[in-house]
């Protein structure tokens, strides 16, 4: 970071000679030491050796005359730019990779002869691929272009002697067009070679010497085959053994020579890998011809595989050949199966644990392809990195369906085949992700997201089995992988510039999202695991917290209310609480989630604002679905509570809103309603609790209508709206009192009094009316 600051400083100095002197001697000494610590970073592509650059000139010239041809066929109208985008995007990262890793190597002069020739069967491929993909203003036109390439592509040929200088045949254009291009003229003929030369060079072409290359080998591997079978018998254990090491060793030595004389090197590799192909042979022929103990088989096996593991990497290193790391890789499998196998025999293993010893291994070679891939690039180990990529995802996506099968057509009951399968499942999870990750491929990610949860099943389903534990705990790793997945997905989300990445983002959103909604009813089919349930959804509360806070959707709060309310009903349930009281516990959530909102909206502003209202929406819910509960059956007693808590709230509330706390002011008079109308009801189960209804009833109802009267022209002084709700059920009141005293107390003076104080209350509520409380003033 420095190197770049420094780097970027010194151009805005001013171009002074003795400035731009000293820009010249720092850009010297710093840019090397910039170009290290991004390659050294990743943030750069290391340079090419000079056997790389050579080849890498050629192919920047391809891609530089290709993208200088579409320009032309652009501007001419030929060729659509928008079918032609994205191929010039990719041809323009080509180049500017290969531009960055020859930094500061001479550019050679463009390419004649050969290289030429090269470069315009280069544009004839690209110019065929366009014409099938429609991507030329009209058929004709396309055709057209390939046939003048064509035309470019045989003067070439025959300036360079590669085609005999025949006269041009007539060209058939499928439609004429505006212009036609000459071709170039045609050169003598040259004379014939005579027939001693071109038999001279048919004997010594390729093909033929291919063709006799094959044929020996046949003819040694018939030699041995009639050996074995006709006349093994008849030779000593020395001569059987030696035979078929004998061979091995000439397959080898042909196949050095023929890759290091001649110009057939993969000729040689196919003798090489033969010869490599039977040193198993050579090995098995030892153990059969010597008189080794049978019940030994395993620990020659695994003798054999690290001998073969051993030759293989050797021959690798120097022949560097693909074919023989794929052999590496199966010597290191069948060294881990043998080592397994010795297991069973000397300790009892079982041979189920197969499959996770090789997802073991293919674990193994996908950390060890990785540090490979990041040795330089003229190191002959980087020959095992792509096919060890490659085998490791091979093994594990074999072995993971394969296993899986077997488990639950096999077997149905939790062994130890079900134990190597949730170790198998377990790493191949871990493998695709780390593919999907470090290789930028979307169908790794794809598997690695749908592997996690069958995974996570495999595994409880065991543990769940072993320790008696009721099915309905499923949900709960479920949704543990759903706050993984939600916090996979906004990190990967953070990785803006990388569309891969951002696929990744979605998929794990989505694959989240989905098990969410299966956590939340799995454990509902069977509602005898309510601690399953309640677990459950706490922690899918918790993920959708996240969720929130992660991508700002003030909906998300919604479900965190509703998840908790069912999390804490299944608590209560858990604990033998009654219906009547599971009341208790909504009400407590219900003062959770409002003091949620007041605490969010004092310390985020504006957001709070926003997010506020779905937790007082979903508080007030919660609230109200308390309030049934005592009324099925009646528990006076628990409704005077739950009523009383409800009061409680409504008045916060109501002073929230007039001190305009954010989320509360949108409400205006809505929580003095919700005060208003349940409060005579409230004071009615007071008095009833205690004993059966009488006057003070009735007296309490109508003093209370006085208050509510007052208290709504009080109010009125802070907002006219206000006022309504207290004064429309304060006159409703009193009329209720004066119907309670004649139920209740009609012989005594309750019912003249609650008559009195309803008319006194009109005429106040009138006069109040003309002349409100605030507008006298003291002079």
């Amino acid at each position: 970071m420095h190197v770049n600051w420094l780097l970027g400083e010194i151009e805005t100095w001013n171009s002074e000679p003795m400035l731009r002197a000293a820009q010249d001697a720092i850009r010297k000494i710093y840019t090397p030491r910039q170009r290290k610590l991004q390659i050294a970073l990743e943030l750069r592509q290391p340079p090419f050796s000079d056997k790389e650059a050579a080849l890498a000139w050629a192919e920047l010239y391809q891609h530089e005359s290709l993208l200088q041809r579409l320009e032309q066929w652009i501007a001419s109208g030929t060729l659509s730019a928008q079918s032609a985008a994205a191929l010039q995007i990719r041809l323009r990262d080509r180049v500017d990779e290969y531009l960055e890793r020859l930094e500061g190597r001479t550019r050679p002069d463009f390419p004649s002869g050969e290289e030429h020739l090269k470069v315009v069967n280069f544009i004839c491929n690209a110019a065929e691929w366009l014409v099938e993909e429609n991507a030329f203003s009209t058929p004709e036109i396309g055709l057209k272009l390939l046939a003048d390439l064509e035309i470019e592509k045989e003067a070439w040929e025959i300036k360079l002697g590669l085609r005999p200088m025949y006269p041009p045949e007539p060209r058939s254009v499928a439609a004429p067009v505006e212009e036609t291009r000459a071709a170039p003229p045609t050169p003598p003929r040259p004379p014939q070679a005579p027939l001693r030369e071109r038999l001279r060079r048919a004997l010594l072409s390729e093909r033929t010497l291919y063709g006799i290359l094959f044929l020996g080998i046949f003819l040694l591997f018939a030699a041995a085959v009639s050996f074995v079978v006709w006349g093994w018998k008849d030779f000593s254990a020395l001569m059987r053994v030696s035979t078929p090491t004998g061979f091995t060793l000439l397959f080898f030595t042909l196949g050095w020579y023929v890759r290091t004389h001649t110009s057939l090197s993969r000729s040689g590799i196919a003798l090489s890998a033969i010869a490599a192909l039977l040193i198993p042979i050579d090995l098995y022929t030892v153990y059969v011809n010597f008189g080794t103990p049978p019940h030994y088989w395993a620990e020659f096996w695994l003798f054999a595989s690290l001998v073969c593991l051993i030759a293989y990497i050797l021959v690798t290193l120097q022949i560097q050949s693909r074919f023989f790391v794929y052999l590496v890789g199966t010597a290191a499998g069948s060294l881990v199966l043998g080592g397994i196998e010795v297991a069973h025999q000397r300790i009892g293993l079982a041979r189920d644990w197969y499959s996770a010893g090789l997802s073991g291994l293919a674990l193994g070679l996908i950390l060890l392809a990785w540090w490979l891939s990041q040795r330089p690039v003229e190191s002959r180990w980087r020959i095992f990195a792509a096919p060890f990529r490659a085998l490791a995802l091979l093994i594990v996506g074999a072995l993971m369906p394969l296993t899986f099968g077997w488990r639950f057509i096999d077997r149905s009951t939790y062994d130890t085949l079900h134990a190597a399968l949730t170790v198998t499942w377990w790493l191949g999870s871990l493998i695709f992700a780390w593919g999907a990750l470090q290789y930028r491929s979307r169908s790794l990610g794809f598997l690695a997201t749908g592997a996690l949860p069958i995974t996570i099943y495999l595994t409880q389903a065991a543990i769940f089995d072993r320790a008696g534990i009721h099915p309905a705990w499923h949900a709960f790793g479920w949704a543990c992988l759903v706050l993984l997945y939600f916090v996979a997905a906004k990190m990967l989300s953070q990785h803006g510039a990388d569309a891969v990445l951002r696929d990744h983002s979605r998929s794990a959103a989505r694959w989240g999202w989905a098990f969410l909604i299966l956590s939340i009813f799995w454990p509902l089919v069977d509602l005898s695991g309510g601690a399953a349930a309640a677990a459950s959804h706490a922690v899918l509360a918790a993920a959708l917290i996240l969720a929130t806070l992660f991508w700002r959707q003030p909906w998300h709060l919604y479900g965190v209310a509703w998840l908790g309310f069912s999390s804490v009903t299944f608590v209560l349930s858990v604990f033998d609480f009654t219906l009547s009281q599971a009341s208790i516990g909504w009400i407590s959530l219900a003062l959770a989630l409002v003091i949620a909102a007041v605490i969010l909206g004092n310390r985020s502003g504006a957001a709070g604002k926003k997010f506020a209202p779905p937790l007082i929406y979903s508080g007030c819910g919660i609230a109200a679905l308390a309030l049934l509960p005592p009324l099925f059956p009646y528990d006076g007693g628990q409704m005077a509570y739950s009523l009383g808590n409800w009061l409680g709230l409504s008045a916060w509330g109501a002073v929230l809103t007039a001190r305009q706390q954010p989320g509360f002011s949108k409400f205006k008079a809505l929580f003095h309603w919700f005060a208003a109308l349940p409060l005579p009801f409230w004071v009615w189960i007071l008095f009833t609790n205690r004993r059966p209804a009488d006057f003070s009833l009735a007296l309490a109802l109508a003093a209370l209508a006085w208050g509510m009267i007052f208290l709504g022209q009080r109010l009125s002084c802070l907002n006219s709206a206000h006022r309504h709700p207290w004064r429309l059920v304060g006159i409703l009141l009193s009329f209720a009192a004066v119907i309670t005293a004649a139920g209740v107390a009609s012989r005594g003076y309750t019912l003249p009094i609650t008559i009195l104080s309803a008319g006194l209350l009109y005429f106040a509520d009138a006069f109040t009316g003309l002349y409100p409380i605030g507008s006298f003033q003291v002079e």
